[in-house]
This record gives C-alpha cells, structure tokens and sequence, in this order.
C-alpha cells in the first residue's frame, strides 16, 4: 500500500513541474507595447514624422498655486472713446476697426449741420497710440455731440481680470506671480503679477474681482480672451522636474523617453517614479538625472516603435557573429524537451527520495520479519 501511494505521489508532482515548467517558459512579447525599457531607434527623417521634441530635465523650485478663472480686459488708464463735439454727419472715415493708430492721426470728418456753402467741417483724431476696436459711426450717418464714435485701446499692455471666491481672497496678495493660460493660445504662458484688487465683493457671486498686469507687446492678448490663472501662494523644495507631457503611461505604469544620443536618434524608455507637480512641471524621484534630455512631443507614437536589437557578439577575429539563430534554436529545443517530464531536475530529486524511502522500508520490513521469526 506504502508503494503505491508513493508512486502516486511522485507521478503527481511530476505533472505538476511539467506543467509549472512551461509556464516559466511562455514567450514574453518584444514590440514594445508591453513592457518598459530598450533602446529605440529611428531615421532622421523618422524623427521628423514622429515630430520628436526634447527639453532637458532641471532642478525646479515647485511652487503652490491658486487656480482661478481668468479674462483679458483693457486697462482704463489705455483707453479712449472718439466723439464729435457739434451736430453734423460723418463726411470721411480715415480708418478702419482693427488698425493701428498713432496719437494725432485723423480718423474721422464730420460736417456741421449749421449753413455755409460748402458747411464747415471738423476733423477727429487719435487722442492715444493704439489700436481701433471698434466703430460706432458710418459714412453720410448723423451724428450729436458727445456721441460715440469710436474706441482706442493701448493693448500694449493689458490687465487679466482674476475672479476670487470668497474663501479664497485671503491667499492673494499684492505683488504675487500670475501665470496665465489662455484658450486660444493653448501652449502659451503668459506672466504678470497682482497689481489691482477690487474695493468689494459682488454682492451677487460672493467674489471679488483681482487684476495681474501683463505685457502685451506683439498684442496677442484681445479683450475678452478667457483662460485660467495659476497665482502662485508659497515657494517648495527645489527638485528634478521635467513638463507634464514628457511623462506617459498609466498611473500603475509611468515612463519617460531619454535621448542618449548626440543627433537626437535614439530614445531610451525608463520607468519612473515621481512626486508633487506644480502648472508647469512634474516632480522626478526616480528614472531621470538632471540634464538629460526628456521626450516632450511624439513620446506616445515612439512606444510603438519597434526596439533595437542587442548588437552582436565580436569574435577575438574581430568578425561579428550573429548568435540570434543559435539562441532561438535552444530555446525551441529546450521548448521541445519540456514536454518530456523526466527532463527537469525536480523530477530526479523526486525519483531519489522515492528510492531512499523504498531501501529504508525494505530494511524495516527485514528487520521485523527477523524479529518475528525470533
């Protein structure tokens, strides 16, 4: 009974480490889209299509910011209004919405309603340098003193309005760094500071109105542009920071492609760990060294790209042999051999004990069969 329970016993574990064994041996995919790591390497003109981008990795201060809702409005001090001091209509427009304008410069004739042959006519110019934002006024159109007939805007420098909610008014002060985002320029940022805050809160919204300067010199910024606004609060530890979108994968599974080659052709994917994040960047604790270059732009069609061969032994001949096939082969071989279940050591130590124990029982049963006859 003893052998054949033990017999049982080996022929079961047998099949388990035949079964154990191909799991150990299943093939693990190399085309990249698993797995992280390799080295990546592409054409020049590959680069160009993947449109690669680097920037390198630095020691940052991260910073705390107060996300706000931002809206570009001219400044009052930089505005004008263009009105006609007697009755009359519009005779001649000398410009048009949209135009630069400089101070002194005529934009508008108006003849007088009061007789004369031919009626006398006045002349309007810029009051300020700027730009026309709008007419209110048409050519042959009446018009009455004081009436409006166009706006001047200096746009060279505008405010960004800041809209604060109640609970957060006391974390704004004056002086403190805006960085500001805006819709239409989506990969812009646009600096100021606080330099203005409303007297009140809206009785209505409970907020209070707050206004950061900034320098508008190419007059990218237009009134009514809308955005959002990082004011930043308080200043943190400096550490290895690289932008947002130089970090990809999953939040199980971070990675970062590093160019490790002069002409910018090949790309090493790294896992990653990191940290806080501020706006602008993303704090690295693990897998990128300051001054590295970091992919930017294209890392997400790199990790499709097919990853480049370990290089090939040199023979003290000094020829390259190629041991791929020699590798593959033992690997298909040793493929072919799992199926046989003697062929793994843990069947052999299996095998042995089976026959220590069957000595040791022979040698008991000899022992006590001696006795009885005694």
């Amino acid at each position: 009974m003893w052998f054949r329970s033990s017999l049982l016993f080996v022929l079961s574990s047998v099949s388990f480490a035949a079964a154990h064994e191909g799991h150990v041996h299943a093939e693990v995919p190399t085309d990249g889209s698993g797995d992280v790591g390799g080295i990546i390497t592409v054409t020049e003109q590959g680069r160009r299509n993947l449109g690669i981008e680097v920037v390198e990795a630095d020691i940052a201060e991260l910073e705390k910011t107060l996300e706000v809702v931002a809206e570009v409005v001219p400044m009052p001090t930089r505005t004008a209004v263009l009105s006609s001091r007697i009755p009359g209509r519009v005779k001649r427009i000398d410009a048009i919405s949209g135009q630069k304008v400089r101070s002194g410069q005529a934009l508008v004739t108006i003849e007088s309603f009061q007789p004369g042959n031919p009626p006398p006519t006045v002349s309007y110019s810029s009051p300020i340098d700027g730009t026309i934002t709008h007419w209110d006024a048409e050519v042959g159109e009446s018009v009455e003193p004081n009436g409006h007939l166009a706006e001047i805007i200096d746009l060279s420098q505008v405010y960004v309005q800041l809209t604060l909610f109640e609970g957060q008014v006391r974390q704004v002060e004056y002086g403190q760094p805006v960085r500001i985002y805006i819709e239409s320029y989506p990969d812009e940022v646009f600096a100021g500071t606080i330099d203005l805050m409303s007297g009140k809160l809206d009785p209505e919204t409970r907020t209070l109105k707050a206004f950061a300067t900034v320098n508008n010199p190419n007059l990218t910024l237009r009134p009514h542009m809308r955005g959002s606004a990082h004011i930043v609060t308080e200043s943190l530890d400096a550490v290895i920071a690289v932008p947002h979108r130089a970090i990809t994968g999953d939040p199980a599974n971070l990675f970062a492609f590093v160019q490790t080659d002069e002409d910018g052709l090949e790309y090493e994917q790294r896992s990653v760990v990191i940290g806080s994040r501020d706006d602008r960047v993303t704090e690295v604790i693990e897998g990128v060294l300051p001054g590295e270059l970091v992919v930017t732009s294209g890392n997400y069609q790199l990790q499709f790209v097919e990853r480049k061969a370990a290089p090939a032994e040199e023979s003290h001949d000094g020829h390259a042999h190629d041991h791929s096939h020699g590798h593959e082969h033992e690997a298909h071989q040793h493929h072919h051999h799992s199926h046989s279940p003697f062929s793994y050591p843990l069947v052999w130590v299996l095998i042995a004990g089976l026959l220590v124990s069957l000595v040791a029982n022979g040698l008991y049963a000899a022992k006590l069969n001696q006795k009885t006859q005694g």
